[in-house]
């Protein structure tokens, strides 16, 4: 699990704002989970962070 401010470090060097990631990660989605019989890939555990992979 990343959190908002370890994305943000880690694609351009230092914290941007939390709707920076909103928008990366909601444009990813559309991107990656596109397919409704498919299980989403991309999942949010506010308040903590994002995760790749199985629900969990």
């Amino acid at each position: 699990m990343l959190s908002k401010e370890q994305i943000s470090r880690h694609v351009w060097g230092d914290f941007r704002a939390n709707e920076a990631i909103e928008k990366l990660v909601s444009r990813l989605r559309r991107k990656v989970d596109s397919d409704p019989g498919e299980p989403a890939l991309i999942h949010t555990r506010r308040g903590f962070g994002y995760w790749l992979g199985g629900a969990g």
